[in-house]
């Protein structure tokens, strides 16, 4: 049995020639529809290869162009924006505490039910303030961390806590006299 194979944008349709059944080799059955519609393709024109997708015509990767493919990447693009938008517009609505919980529900009705018009008045409305909480926010988790490290970076607690747990440990023995007094003498230097 004689096989022919044509090329046809990237995608390899393989035709038996006395048959006229078509076989599959690398590609999936609807690509053998798409080679036998295609004017371009002369070969599919010669062949009567029968229609395996039951009516259905399916779009495949190979039939789009660049155009659409970098259109297609631009609208998934736009998509994540607008949906990281929602999301930072619902967070700082949440933590404004400028609005009563009557004006945070209607702000959040109206964007669930009128998306596009809701966000951009609330950008309009309260754009300005919104970096102003966000850089207030930012200014006291940097504070929160650089408090939270000085206590644990002390070793926690006042010189006198300090103290005592030196004594402690030269109670029990874990710690020799020469060994508390520079402790001591760095605690209280210090």
């Amino acid at each position: 049995m004689e096989l022919l194979t044509t090329l046809v944008r990237g995608s390899v349709c393989v035709f038996s020639q006395r048959s006229g059944s078509v076989r599959q080799n690398i590609t999936l059955q609807w690509v053998v529809e798409s080679c036998r519609r295609r004017s371009h393709s002369v070969f599919a024109r010669r062949t009567n290869a029968p229609i395996l997708t039951k009516g259905h015509t399916l779009l495949l990767a190979a039939e789009w162009g660049t155009g659409q493919v970098l259109w297609s990447i631009l609208w998934f693009f736009l998509f994540f924006v607008w949906i990281m938008l929602i999301f930072t517009i619902f967070g700082d609505i949440i933590r404004n505490h400028d609005m009563s919980g009557w004006v945070k529900a209607l702000w959040s009705i109206f964007i669930i039910f009128l998306p596009f018009l809701g966000i951009f008045i609330y950008l309009i409305v309260n754009g300005g303030k919104m970096g102003e909480r966000q850089m207030a926010a930012a200014k006291a988790q940097e504070a929160a961390m650089q408090d939270y490290i000085r206590t644990t970076a002390s070793g926690g607690g006042s010189a006198a806590d300090q103290l005592a747990k030196l004594a402690e440990l030269h109670s029990t023995g874990k710690l020799d006299d020469g060994e508390y007094a520079a402790a001591k003498a760095q605690v209280i230097g210090s």
